[in-house]
């Protein structure tokens, strides 16, 4: 969709409620970012714009430790959040945001839908692996020169 070909025409004809899924993708990236992400961000404001239509991003990282990439993302449900500074924000700013913003854990749906929900067990085993032959001389010559240059 990102396709300038196809692009004209989706806006065009978008539908009144839009899901972007993996939303994280299409934050502004600020200078240092993929062609793709810029073309993705690109889109996603165009949609975004008419603020007549609803849409719902989604994501399981919104923050990604960038404020203005997730103030972009915040841009796109509301121009009031593009210039808010998130360490700063006021108690009225904090209702209007949690309006538009509803993060889940794990923890949140395991006791909103108890019995019903099953994430996976994090099994943290480790193995090891010999290596031989040239890989193990690799190795050696790895770790002799990293050792070296620590001291």
């Amino acid at each position: 969709m990102k396709r300038d070909s196809r692009r004209a025409a989706f806006l065009s004809d978008c539908p009144d409620f839009v899901i972007v899924d993996e939303a994280h993708t299409a934050t502004e990236p600020g200078g240092v970012g993929s062609r793709e992400q810029q073309q993705r961000h690109q889109l996603v404001h165009e949609v975004a714009k008419d603020r007549s239509r609803h849409i719902l991003l989604l994501t399981a990282t919104p923050h990604s430790g960038i404020e203005g990439s997730f103030r972009s993302l915040l841009g796109l449900l509301s121009d009031r959040f593009e210039n808010i500074d998130m360490q700063q924000l006021s108690e009225q700013q904090r209702r209007i945001l949690a309006r538009h913003f509803v993060q889940r854990t794990r923890g949140d749906v395991l006791a909103a839908w108890p019995g019903e929900v099953r994430f996976p067990k994090r099994d943290p085993i480790e193995d090891t692996y010999k290596l031989t032959g040239e890989h193990q001389k690799l190795f050696a010559d790895v770790l002799d020169r990293l050792r070296r240059r620590q001291r």
